[in-house]
């Protein structure tokens, strides 16, 4: 396995229509200090969350709380 030293950066396949009508392709990143962030292709703004935050938030889905 690779350690999140350096961000690692990559772009989905498909589009997603969050921000705005018009969809784009969305951008993650895993960076230092086990952090996602994530910004629409084409644009600067991006959203930050911790790891250990977006798994919780998926095993509470998961678990239907």
């Amino acid at each position: 396995m690779t350690s999140t030293d350096k961000a690692v950066t990559r772009v989905t396949r498909a589009e997603y229509s969050v921000l705005y009508p018009a969809p784009r392709q969305i951008v993650v990143s895993i960076g230092p200090g086990d952090v996602l962030r994530f910004r629409e292709k084409g644009r600067r703004e991006e959203w930050a969350v911790g790891i250990g935050e977006a798994f919780r938030l998926c095993v509470r889905r998961r678990a239907g709380v």
